[in-house]
């Protein structure tokens, strides 16, 4: 099935359970995928042993999003230990929003994109315990899975607000579920399905079950050659040429330690200077940045 026949499919969708099984295809959906995040945690990245990407557990306080975990799948305590996430945007496309929302407007503010076979890579990686702010040297058992976020407009008991009570993905939205208010609670929800107020997002996941539970925030999973190869970057748009200079050697360096030696700081098709460059120096202001 290719994107739009799956688009028009998910149109007609009157159960939760169809529309995942739709989106939730086995293989990876989209071309590219990014994520906004800073400096110090792509060095954490690139220079560990082995070099690792870390997720966090579904009920975390770490997340933005304080509520999905109360809202969607099963709040059963044993369930939630042992899912963990990482969160992407597909398509190549910058988001003013995304750097506003999850990058400090400094010159540290990075976005990482990489490709669909770079993605898939990671459905056969290595997951490790953290232990001491690193990954342990033992893999741990667990299952790896790639899916793009359903956005849901469905009222909780607790919420005024009148809800429609249908999902929305990828531009699309399905017909009303009426049911949907009692299966947003089905243990298949969690970490697919969210509030329709951050589908701005264009969410996808990547998401680590483990056979044990887990007491920690945060695994590691191990970054493929295909994955660190595939590695593009978008430097802040908060950055002088003097940054820019500076962020090229240390990706790099840090590239390098990674294994990919086929690299250098002038190399357009890897680092790229941000489109926004120049427009969002007011949200430095704000914080007191600028």
């Amino acid at each position: 099935m290719n994107a739009e026949e799956r688009r028009e499919e998910f149109a007609t969708c009157s159960t939760m359970a169809k529309a995942i099984e739709i989106v939730n295809e086995k293989e990876v959906g989209h071309n590219n995928y990014s994520f906004y995040t800073f400096l110090d945690r792509v060095k954490q990245m690139l220079t560990g042993e082995p070099p690792c990407m870390w997720l966090t557990r579904i009920d975390s306080e770490l997340f933005d999003d304080l509520i999905e975990c109360k809202k969607f799948g099963s709040r059963a305590p044993k369930k939630q230990s042992k899912t963990f996430f990482k969160c992407f945007s597909y398509g190549l496309r910058e988001s003013a929003a995304m750097w506003g929302l999850y990058c400090p407007p400094t010159y540290k503010a990075i976005r990482v994109t990489v490709s669909k076979q770079a993605m898939e890579s990671l459905l056969n990686s290595q997951c490790y315990r953290i232990i001491k702010d690193k990954p342990s040297q033992k893999g741990i058992h667990s299952t790896q899975e790639f899916t793009d976020v359903i956005y849901a407009a469905v009222k909780s008991k607790d919420e005024e607000a009148e809800r429609s009570n249908n999902l929305y993905w990828n531009g699309v939205f399905s017909k009303r579920m009426p049911c949907l208010p009692k299966d947003r609670r089905s243990a298949v929800a969690a970490g697919r399905i969210k509030d329709i107020e951050w589908s701005f997002e264009n969410e996808a996941r990547l998401i680590v079950t483990t056979r044990a539970a887990m007491s920690t925030n945060h695994i590691a999973i191990k970054l493929s050659k295909e994955f660190i190869t595939s590695m593009r970057f978008v430097l802040s748009p908060w950055t002088n040429e003097d940054e820019e200079e500076f962020l090229r050697r240390k990706l790099v360096e840090w590239l390098k330690v990674a294994g990919r030696n086929d690299v250098s700081t002038k190399d357009e098709d890897v680092f790229r200077q941000s489109t926004l460059k120049g427009a969002l120096k007011k949200w430095a202001e704000r914080r007191g940045l600028d």
